[in-house]
């Protein structure tokens, strides 16, 4: 289900969910996260940070289910670089 503000039939911006219950807020292109967005898994875990081509790549912040988390840099979905813990 999305969704969200519209210009000239294109999804700019919004609310997206999965039959799941995972929950993505931010902007689109091409119908795919890009730019800022926060997501938010049925497991628990939290990513909050920047998305490219609907995956996590740039500067993010990821909390596991337990509640602990770190700031890295993301390519292509995997952190590849961690900038802090917590």
């Amino acid at each position: 289900e999305i969704k969200g503000n519209w210009e000239n039939g294109v999804l700019l911006s919004g609310t997206w969910k999965t039959d799941e219950g995972d929950i993505y807020i931010g902007t689109f292109k091409n119908y795919q996260f890009e730019g800022e967005g926060y997501y938010v898994w049925h497991t628990g875990e939290r990513y909050n940070g920047m998305w490219k081509k609907g995956e996590m790549d740039g500067i993010g912040k990821m909390w596991e289910k337990s509640g602990h988390g770190y700031k890295g840099v993301w390519r292509n979905n995997s952190c590849v670089e961690i900038l802090e813990r917590w």
